[in-house]
């Protein structure tokens, strides 16, 4: 009887515990898992476009840009930069190529524009962010689906996202000035605001007058 007892025990062990072949082939799948999670997670980059000054700019810690170059022209401000695919062998699941434009609430005139393309035969994109003059003519006419505009908040704003087949999401941001109304328009404002002031006014001193001739 006490053999059964031993030989069900052990059968039960067997059912419980993997067997050494089961143990490593899950100990193999959970690197695998942690080495995607952590490539993924490295090869991800935010790329930010700044426009704050009178010189836009770039802002990202990407190794995967290169050829950045940014000026100005009788036209507008500008910057133009490349990315390379997350790994030799990521091919781009996002369009191949896209156009944003960036406006004022309530305008159909983009005062900037984010363009991207993908290199022919190649997993590479080109990016070219342009921003007019102060002033300037219009930089894009929104007309989706041609041209999406994004209505901007003077906050980092999330243009869009890369995706990627190995997994990676790339961000593309922005972060433009709004415009301060320009001073004609606060005077009118103001002028707007002052004029039943001075109505009452007026006719508050030709009340005492006619009061005092009463008198």
């Amino acid at each position: 009887m006490s053999k059964a007892k031993s030989s069900i025990g052990l059968s039960e062990l067997d059912l419980t515990f993997p067997t050494g072949a089961s143990l490593a082939c899950a100990l193999v799948f959970a690197v695998l898992v942690v080495l995607f999670i952590t490539v993924s997670s490295a090869t991800a980059d935010t790329i930010l476009f700044n426009d704050l000054t009178d010189n836009v700019s770039i802002t990202t810690i990407s190794t995967r840009v290169t050829a950045i170059s940014c000026g100005i022209n009788s036209l507008f401000e500008f910057c133009d930069f490349t990315l390379a695919p997350p790994s030799s062998t990521a091919t781009l699941l996002s369009p191949s190529a896209a156009t944003f434009g960036i406006a004022e609430a309530g305008s159909t005139s983009a005062s900037d524009e984010i363009a991207y393309g993908q290199i022919v035969g190649s997993q590479i994109l080109t990016f070219n962010f342009f921003s007019d003059l102060d002033p300037g003519a219009t930089i894009a006419t929104c007309s989706p689906p041609i041209t999406n505009c994004l209505v901007e908040t003077g906050a980092v704003q999330t243009a869009f996202q890369l995706f990627w087949s190995n997994g990676t999401v790339d961000t593309i941001q922005f972060q433009s000035e709004v415009p301060e109304l320009p001073s004609i328009i606060l005077l009118a404002i103001g002028m707007a605001l002052g004029a039943p002031l001075k109505v009452m006014k007026y006719r508050a001193k030709r009340f005492q007058r006619h009061s005092s001739e009463l008198n």
